[in-house]
């Protein structure tokens, strides 16, 4: 079983701004070759954000006789071959791949591509999933996060524990119902979760899927100053303007989350089409209404939006 392990780290919140990359070859759990390259960004995204220069050290200065990836590529294709690729959090660098050489007008794939944040959600009970966490709940020791190299590293010693854990890669993928992605010029298929609802409908999207889809709209990063990021939103009737679904996806593209039935944490209850004669006979309220209201009267912070003023919300962010 023999694979590559990727990381990339960026110059800004572009993905045409790759600034290092880092590559490891494994055979099985056994680490037998390494590559690292500093990168210089192409223009116009040659520009080095103080947030980014401050999570991983590199600046303008670092790079300055330093190769473009599309430069380098060659160099990188003979490293990784016809081997599988592993990333955490594939959507991330397999975007930042895509968007750069894309733009550098060098042609690349097909590359067979896997996420270990999605392996690991789905195999491992862990209640933060970020690379050096993972890594170290496996009972493994990881370098510095952040620096290109460690973290492919460290992405390829989660793939290689998983696999190991699930008795073989078919069995992996068996296990958690994670299909294997690919990736070429023009083309793109997510390394997904295969669930589905019990309606067979809808479900909720990976942090890749959602990134892809992102990628799709060019959305650009999520903003954290969305007024929906980080929140959680339940929903009751349908909706005039959209179906309930379509609404669901422009809550995960803010970096929300929605669920099924309001609760403690939810923040936002949006109330449909209010039509009396969906109600149950007697009813004034849905059950999901009800228990909106009584989560508020007992101090509960959720705020109940009619369809207006959840489009409303809507309108001040990137969807």
């Amino acid at each position: 079983m023999d694979f590559v392990a990727i990381d990339f780290e960026t110059a800004n919140s572009r993905r045409e701004s790759a600034c290092s990359i880092g590559l490891a070859k494994f055979n099985g759990s056994e680490l037998v070759d390494t590559y690292y390259s500093l990168l210089r960004p192409p223009v116009p995204y040659d520009y080095f954000e103080p947030f980014n220069v401050s999570i991983h050290g590199i600046n303008a200065k670092d790079v300055g006789n330093s190769p473009t990836l599309g430069e380098t590529w060659s160099d990188i294709s003979e490293f990784i071959g016809d081997l599988p690729v592993v990333a955490h959090n594939a959507g991330f660098d397999l975007s930042v791949l895509r968007r750069q050489l894309d733009h550098e007008g060098v042609k690349f794939g097909p590359l067979q591509f896997t996420c270990t944040l999605v392996l690991s959600k789905h195999m491992l009970d862990l209640p933060v999933l970020k690379l050096p966490y993972v890594v170290e709940s496996l009972g493994l020791e990881f370098g510095s996060h952040h620096n290109a190299l460690d973290d492919a590293i460290g992405a390829g010693q989660i793939f290689a524990a998983l696999v190991d854990r699930a008795g073989g890669q078919e069995e992996l993928f068996t296990e958690t119902k994670v299909r294997w992605g690919v990736a070429e010029t023009g083309r793109y298929v997510g390394s997904q979760h295969q669930s589905t609802s019990k309606s067979g409908i809808f479900v909720h999207h990976t942090n890749e899927e959602i990134q892809q889809i992102r990628d799709e709209r060019k959305l650009g990063p999520i903003d954290p100053e969305s007024p929906l990021y980080g929140k959680v939103v339940a929903f009751t009737l349908e909706l005039k303007t959209l179906p309930r679904k379509d609404a669901r996806l422009l809550v995960e593209l803010e970096g929300g989350t929605w669920v099924e039935s309001p609760n403690k944490a939810t923040d936002f209850l949006v109330i449909g089409d209010m039509d009396l004669r969906k109600l149950k006979p007697g009813a004034t309220l849905t059950n999901k209404m009800q228990k909106g209201f009584d989560l508020k009267s007992k101090g509960s912070p959720i705020e109940i939006l009619d369809e207006s003023s959840f489009l409303e919300l809507l309108s001040s962010t990137s969807v």
